[in-house]
C-alpha cells in the first residue's frame, strides 16, 4: 500500500481508506498554517512566511496523496452522468 501514486478504480477509490484519514489530518493543519502565517506576514514577523511556505507543502502533499482517488471518483460520476444525460435524451424528444 502506497502514500502515492496507488492505481484506483472506481470502486475502491469509494471506499474509505487511509489515504483519507492522513489527508483530514493533514487539511486542517495546512489551514491553521496559511491563517497563522498570513497573521504573522501581515504584522511583519518572519516565521509568517515560514508557515505559509509549510502550509503550501502540506497543500501539496495533499493534492499527491488524493488527487488519483478523487480523479478516479470523478470518471466513474461522469460515466453516470452521460448515462443519464442519454436516458433523459430518449424519453423527451420531440414528435411533430
Amino acid at each position: 500500500m502506497r502514500l502515492v501514486g496507488e492505481p484506483w478504480t472506481p470502486a475502491s477509490a469509494d471506499r474509505w481508506t487511509y489515504h483519507d484519514l492522513i489527508v483530514s489530518i493533514l487539511s486542517p493543519l495546512a489551514f491553521v498554517a496559511t491563517a497563522a502565517g498570513s497573521v504573522y506576514v501581515a504584522l511583519g514577523e518572519a516565521r509568517g512566511w515560514f508557515l505559509l511556505a509549510a502550509a503550501l507543502g502540506l497543500g501539496l502533499l495533499i493534492w499527491a496523496i488524493i488527487d488519483r482517488k478523487l480523479r478516479a471518483q470523478s470518471e466513474a460520476f461522469r460515466e453516470r452522468e452521460e448515462a443519464h444525460k442519454a436516458r433523459l435524451e430518449d424519453r423527451q424528444t420531440w414528435e411533430g
